[in-house]
């Protein structure tokens, strides 16, 4: 069970009601909480818990809050950000004395940055909030504390944070004694729910809750209530002796563990505290020392009595190691809770420190150093353990512990391997199977890339006969599994750096390379040397073959699964395939039994066909180093950035940059064009252009690539190019020659292009073999882009041909393969990049857009690029509407200042008409460019003009062109909790422009439903199928009347999507435009590769309409809703049998699916009735006979 598990089977159990939102990594918990809800399973008062999802964070604490006032038991879940959109509510239930558990899966604060990684910083932020804080430090303890703060805030009546790591325990997979039911209702105090209930409000009852009060009372008031917090620790350690006599697990506010005449102490909270108990007993036992550690468990209210009862005697020296930063204070939060109850009854050395923030791992060798530090005779306070302080010099030196303090009989296991290919749900089975099947005790870790389904994911298990509460990344693994061949080109040897150097161990690959002549071929010589150094083992598996063969492409999972346990005898051999065809069926029964058969296939496939290496030893060990491999840091281009930080990252490197490497980004500034050295070789097969077949030159396929890494490329028909580089004439540009070139170690294999390709001139290949096409990729780069030369008018620059022309300006994104968020945004970038603003919430959107120190966005010939920024989830409309005004204000200063200056004869000539040209079309984007460029040449080659005049203009010249300011983000923003950003700034008036790419669902946080999600779509959230139809954002909007709003699909119209995105930046007014974009989270029948195919279908079955609604027509005494495409409805029900969201309803309930899409299909069609309507048309009216039509694919490129 992992700590998300673990909370949420408590906080259903001992509640009523629960009210949800999704933030990583707190989701799961009411992902589960409303999975069992729909099951109807009983809580501990004999009913189903109730579980609603709320628009926001914000929402959900209003609504738990009402809800306490009724009289519900009731809690919540979130993390970081979403916990401070609670904030004010948690005030208010804290002076009202109400019994909340707010379950806290701990997050830092977005700060210089966002990280989705683990530390104390939301809970120490909301601690003056009156909330009660427990703390975990492991799964096991996330459960016992859960029930602890259930039951201790009927008791206290108060609210309590139940609070545990996020991912470090939140997503933790251990083996736990789970509370039952019964021990649950033991827990609670009846008679205290009883009471709550009875204060309730009623009208048969009635009293005033909440009121306003005057500054004669409030103090006095407010002071009262500091009864209930002085008697609430002895309440909880009632509660924890209760949990004790239930289950023999005994806790206490502060725990100590350690020597009993220990000298030096830490004190800590949380996971680190483990970490800590585990060095102090090595020490203790193997050193001779004298130390110990000081777990806070309550750290709200602070019992300073049971604090310094907890410290042993003999303690001289204390370190306080807080897992938070607060800038500017005299020191963090528990360290001054520390000093603070130790004033005048402690006359030794207390210092304090930090750690792990923002997820930095805390090892074993960490708490040494710390243990170190208190052992000098000046001890260094306010430090910093586990990076390198080189500017403020405050961390601590450390060296690895050296020594394993698992108990004895631990295996240790690491797999790298890629998001989506299933290996991080594998290795949560695998915990699961190895302690109900295997007998034993299992852990397991799991770190992941900001990338999305394509990044690395790494998995740390652990398995023994003893409990394992080992809260950081193992450091001598007996077995290592690699599951992505490409890793071997990126990490090479770091891939071995975890097996133990003193023990042999096993190395698994994931390869066709099933001969040593193959393994000599394509390994490195440091690579065979290490694995003959540390006497590893080779084993090789083609899973990926296995998993094609087996009909289930690309789901590695199972067939690596069934390797791995008959490689580390966790199970009997002779029962591995009983106890996996079992597990398989329980993982995948509701997706039927063709996916059952082809799993138990593969799986079955991998331990016959799996084989070992056998290599000579001595042949390896003898072998030359390899060369110095070539970086990115050694390209002539590479900036001071790439070589420093960049390189180090993207080698996983990063944890060992100093702080002063950061100086010249301050404020997490970012380069542009990063990405462009990234170079993943993530793809199993790239496209390859077949120039013959090639007879459209249509741009089509690059137009539609996500990741900008397939571009058609203009070389002068003279000019000498490399061998291999094929081209053809142009057929649309005079004296130069054309080519489609791939970036094969870019690309991610999404296949879209080869899908799109009217005349099939691509085709998808292995990777190995189109490696060859790296260098001539990089000569494309070289070569000038021409729409600056042949599409510069916006009407050629409007066609899909003529928008390729231009650059894209951003490229290689972390998005999905597939994914169609980045293709429009690309669009946005070749349609208005030079002069291009991109405002941004949280999202999916802004984890591809913007990952340190991956920056997709880059820069043209001239320099120029799109700036992107972004701000919270909540407030991207209102965050881009500051950057909108500011340029609005400072353009219009520029422009008076340039008419006054010309009302006064201080410009000439040409300069003078120049400006004068600029000053007509100040709000054209395109002929204020012009016009930007006619003043700065104009300013080169004056003489006459007056000089202040022309310095003044020259100072301000960024200012000049119009610049294009999109807000783009999700539908969870749009449609949910930013909704109220994008209504009030539609409602202003103002020129902004905002592009909603619906995905449907909150793709970001695992897929959970939004408004956006449609009827009977299974969504997390929605597991029985959403039960209301889609709020329809459009329609809403154009109430207004003053807004352009519309909906495009790229994949199925991208000349409409293209017009449609012009038209909205001309427009002198607000824009919304709404785009469709499948995803992962969809289920879409062979993935991703059909995400263009998929959008075609939804356009022509009326599930994804194409209109335009603009004011300016209505000015004009027309219509202003153009509808764009005539949707054949009948086709409705064969598009959701393409998506799992839609079919897999009926494996639940069949006639529950039934009755739903019914009324799904209802909705669409009354949809379109209502929009025709709308727009003039009669609904009732007969369609004439159909004309005869061409190749859908050759007309849409023509």
């Amino acid at each position: 069970m992992d700590g998300n598990t673990a909370a949420a089977h408590v906080a259903y159990h001992m509640s009523d009601s629960a009210f949800i939102y999704p933030i990583t990594p707190a989701s799961p918990m009411s992902e589960l909480c409303d999975s069992w809800y729909l099951e109807k399973k009983k809580n501990i008062y004999g009913e189903a818990t109730s579980v609603t999802q709320l628009q926001s964070e914000a929402g959900a604490s209003a609504a738990l809050h009402g809800a306490l006032t009724a009289g519900a038991c009731a809690s919540t879940f979130t993390s970081s950000q979403g916990l401070l959109l609670m904030y004010p509510n948690m005030f208010e239930m804290a002076g009202e004395l109400l019994p909340a558990t707010i379950h806290l899966a701990m997050r830092a604060l977005n700060m210089q940055g966002i990280t989705i990684f683990s530390d104390h910083s939301d809970a120490m932020a909301v601690r003056p909030a009156g909330f009660c804080e427990l703390i975990a430090s492991s799964v096991q303890e996330t459960m016992d504390m859960s029930a602890i703060s259930h039951s201790s805030a009927f008791r206290a009546r108060l609210p309590f944070l139940n609070c545990f790591e996020g991912f470090r325990v939140s997503h933790e997979v251990n083996t736990i004694y789970p509370l039952s039911s019964e021990q649950m209702l033991a827990m609670q105090d009846m008679d205290a729910v009883q009471f709550h209930r009875d204060r309730a409000i009623n009208p048969e009852n009635p009293h005033l809750h909440g009121n306003y009060q005057q500054n004669d009372v409030y103090m006095q008031m407010t002071e009262y209530n500091q009864m209930f917090f002085d008697r609430a620790p002895m309440i909880v350690q009632e509660q924890m002796d209760k949990l004790a006599e239930l289950t023999g697990r005994q806790y206490h506010l502060f725990d100590y563990e350690g020597h009993p005449e220990a000298e030096a102490v830490i004190v800590a909270m949380g996971s680190g505290a483990n970490t800590v108990a585990n060095v102090a007993k090595f020490m203790n036992e193997n050193q001779g020392k004298k130390v110990g550690v000081l777990n806070v468990r309550l750290f709200r209210p602070f019992s300073v009595e049971h604090f310094r009862e907890a410290l042993p005697p003999t303690v001289k020296k204390i370190a306080v190691i807080d897992r938070t930063i607060e800038w500017g204070a005299t020191g963090e939060p528990l360290y001054l809770d520390t000093l603070a109850s130790l004033q005048g009854h402690f006359d030794g050395t207390v210092i304090g420190g930090r750690y792990g923030i923002g997820g930095r791992e805390f090892t074993q060798g960490m708490v040494k150093g710390v243990f170190d530090n208190l052992e000098a005779d000046i001890p260094k306070t306010h430090f910093t353990v586990g990076i390198n302080d080189d500017v403020r010099h405050k961390s601590l030196d450390y060296e690895p512990l050296g020594h394993d303090t698992l108990p004895e009989g631990t295996k240790q296991c690491l797999f790298w391997a890629m998001g989506s290919d299933g290996t991080v749900g594998a290795n949560k089975t695998a915990i699961k199977v190895i302690s109900k099947d295997g007998g034993k005790y299992g852990q397991a870790h799991f770190e992941y890339s900001a990338h999305k389904s394509g990044g690395m994911t790494i998995s740390h298990l652990r398995f023994g006969p003893e409990p394992i509460n080992a809260p950081y990344i193992l450091e001598g693994a007996d077995y290592v599994a690699c599951h992505q061949t490409g890793y071997l080109r990126r990490f090479d040897t770091t891939l071995l750096k975890h097996l133990a150097p003193h023990k042999p161990g096993t190395f698994v690959l994931n390869s066709p390379w099933d001969t040593i002549e193959d393994m000599e071929a394509n390994l490195s010589n440091n690579f065979k040397r290490e694995l003959a150094e540390k006497h590893v083992t080779l084993v090789n598996v083609n899973a990926t073959g296995i998993a094609e063969e087996a009909g289930m492409k690309g789901r590695i999972n199972v067939p690596l699964q069934a390797v791995f346990f008959k490689l580390s005898e966790v199970l009997p051999e002779d029962q591995i395939q009983t106890i996996l065809d079992k597990s398989i069926v329980e993982d995948y029964g509701k997706l039927g039994p063709k996916v059952i058969a082809s799993n138990q296939k593969a799986a079955a496939m991998a331990m016959d066909r799996m084989c070992e290496i056998k290599y000579d030893r001595e042949k390896w060990l003898a072998l030359p180093a390899d060369p110095p491999r070539p970086t990115v840091a050694d390209l002539p281009d590479a900036s001071d950035f790439i070589k420093e930080i960049y390189v180090p990252i993207n080698e996983m490197r990063g944890e060992e940059l100093p702080v002063s490497a950061f100086a010249k980004n301050e404020g997490s500034k970012m380069p542009h064009g990063t990405t462009k050295y990234e170079k993943r070789g993530i793809a199993e097969e790239v496209p390859y252009w077949d120039a013959d077949a090639c007879s459209l030159q249509c741009h089509e396929c690059a137009s539609q690539c996500p990741h900008s890494c397939l571009r058609p490329f203009y070389s002068p028909d003279d000019m000498e190019v490399p061998e291999g580089y094929i081209t053809l004439p142009s057929s649309g540009v005079a004296g130069h020659d054309f080519r489609i070139q791939v970036s094969p170690y870019q690309c991610t294999g999404c296949g879209i292009c080869s899908t799109v390709c009217p005349v099939d001139a691509i085709t998808m290949e292995p990777l190995a073999d189109h490696v060859d096409q790296d260098p001539l990729w990089e000569f494309g780069l070289t070569l000038p882009y021409l729409g600056p030369e042949v599409a510069s008018d916006p009407k050629i620059r409007a066609s899909i041909k003529g928008s390729q022309f231009h650059q894209p300006l951003v490229e290689f994104n972390g998005a999905c393969a597939g994914c169609a968020q980045p293709t429009y945004v690309k669009l946005l970038t070749q349609l208005f990049g030079e002069e291009l603003m991109l405002s941004n919430a949280s999202g999916c959107t802004s984890v591809w857009s913007a990952t340190f120190p991956m920056n997709p966005f880059t820069t043209n010939h001239e320099g120029f690029g799109p700036t992107f920024a972004w701000s919270l989830f909540e407030d991207g409309a209102e965050y881009g509407y500051g950057q909108r005004l500011t340029m609005k204000f400072q353009r219009m200063h520029v422009q008076s200042m340039i008419e006054r200056g010309l009302d006064a004869g201080k410009a000439t000539g040409e300069l003078k008409d120049a400006l004068v040209q600029w000053s007509a079309n100040f709000n054209n984007f395109y002929e204020s460019k012009k016009a930007t460029d006619r003043v700065r040449a104009a300013l080169e080659v004056d003489t006459e003009s007056d000089a202040e005049f022309k310095a003044e203009i020259e100072d301000r010249s960024r200012l000049l062109a119009k610049k294009s300011l999109w807000v783009y983000a999700g539908d969870g923003w749009a449609y949910d909790i930013g909704y109220g950003g994008v209504d009030h700034v539609i409602a202003s008036g103002d020129d902004m422009n905002i592009l909603v790419l619906d995905s449907e669902v909150y793709s970001n946080t695992g897929g959970q439903s939004s408004k956006a999600s449609p009827r009977s779509a299974i969504t997390k959230f929605q597991a029985h199928g959403k039960n209301t139809a889609k709020k329809d954002l459009g329609l809403i909007t154009m109430t207004y009347k003053h807004a352009y709003v519309a909906s495009i699909a790229m994949g199925a119209k991208p000349a409409h999507a293209i017009k449609t995105l012009q038209e909205a930046e001309a427009y002198d007014g607000p824009s919304l435009v709404m785009a469709y974009c499948p995803c992962i989270e969809h289920g879409v029948k062979g993935g991703l590769y059909n995400s263009v195919e998929e959008q075609e279908k939804a356009v022509e079955s009326g599930y994804w309409l194409l209109y335009r609604y603009d004011p300016r027509l209505a000015a004009e005494g027309k219509n202003p809703l153009q509808l764009d495409s005539k949707p054949k409805l009948e086709k409705l029900p064969n598009f959701l049998l393409g998506e799992n969201r839609f079919e897999n309803l009926k494996l639940i309930d069949q006639e529950m699916a039934e009755e739903k899409q019914a009324l799904l299909i209802k909705d669409f069609t009354g949809r379109w009735e209502h929009y025709q309507t709308l727009a003039g048309k009669d609904p009732n009216k007969k369609k004439g006979k159909k004309g005869k039509k061409g190749k859908k694919k050759q007309k849409k490129s023509a």
